[in-house]
């Protein structure tokens, strides 16, 4: 596995993934739908109607390109 390599030179600028921040905004999703299924109150039709996008962990994604002086290393995997 030393010579493996991502299939996709994308990462994000903070180097925190946004993986726990979805799986608490679909969390929070579904259990706000699931209560509001038996009332009268308006259904989110969308997953950014319930958390900020810009709370989330993460600053967004970043391309590499392979002219750049960190790609090799970025593309290794850990």
């Amino acid at each position: 596995m030393s010579r493996s390599r991502k299939k996709t030179p994308v990462t994000t600028y903070a180097g925190q993934s946004q993986k726990q921040s979805k799986r608490q905004c679909n969390r929070r999703f579904r259990r706000i739908v699931h209560q509001r299924i038996g009332t009268d109150y308006n259904i989110p039709n969308h997953v950014r109607e319930v958390m900020d996008v810009w709370s989330m962990q993460g600053d967004g994604k970043f391309r590499w390109t392979p002219d750049m002086e960190q790609y090799e290393k970025m593309m290794r995997k850990k």
